[in-house]
């Protein structure tokens, strides 16, 4: 189940592999309720959701997209941490990184 996540995501930057996202959305107590090939759908964190679903983070992008017309945000991975936590954006990327590795440094 998409919900049209997938057209987004190629306008996207690649910034993870394989197995970055989850611990994010952990360490920001993000609940997963279930997951698919390319997306996690997740309880939505902006609007205090803790029924169902009512949002998607794409795994190599971290594209967050929440589908309640009330809260409606719809940001790439830096952003949505950034809101989230509240955080300046050195502190944001500093955190992205730490569960980046040392890899490749994160574009914009």
């Amino acid at each position: 189940m998409s919900y049209g996540v997938d057209k987004l995501d190629k306008y996207e930057k690649k910034v993870l592999t394989e197995g970055q996202l989850e611990p994010i959305l952990k360490e920001l107590g993000i609940s997963i309720v279930s997951e698919g090939d390319t997306h996690f759908s997740v309880l939505c964190p902006f609007h205090h959701n803790n029924v169902s679903s009512a949002a998607t983070v794409a795994k190599e992008t971290g594209y967050f997209w929440c589908f309640n017309e009330s809260c409606a945000v719809r940001m790439p991975l830096d952003k949505w941490v950034k809101k989230l936590r509240k955080w300046d954006s050195f502190r944001t990327l500093r955190f992205i990184e730490q569960h980046r590795g040392a890899e490749k440094p994160l574009s914009q």
